[in-house]
């Protein structure tokens, strides 16, 4: 499983559904769809829809974007989403995927 969330405030004073999460790598039309005020609501939301309560979540100790636990990957000391794995790859000048995880190269 894949989350991938988005910001998309409506235009309502209703602040319950600016954030919304779906299943990326499932996600056809129809499929269930996380609501929530902020990214974790709709993270959770979509959970509960998808039958899935007991998913531990946490946070990507750089960006703040909540993802289950088992997604997140040890780099330079932090806990990261892939997406931010790869981007401070990228600014170290990593391109081998299995340097990234080597804690040498985070001074």
């Amino acid at each position: 499983m894949k989350i991938a969330t988005t910001y998309n405030p409506k235009p309502i004073p209703d602040r319950r559904y600016d954030w919304e999460a779906i299943d990326s790598d499932t996600y056809e039309g129809g499929c269930p769809i996380g609501h929530g005020r902020t990214e974790g609501e709709a993270v959770a939301d979509l959970m509960d829809q998808l039958g899935e309560e007991d998913e531990e979540l946490e946070q990507c100790e750089d960006c703040g974007r909540v993802i289950p636990t088992d997604s997140l990957i040890e780099m330079c000391g932090m806990m990261r989403c892939n997406r931010c794995t790869r981007r401070v790859a990228r600014e170290l000048g990593i391109e081998d995927e299995d340097e990234a995880y080597d804690r040498s190269r985070c001074a």
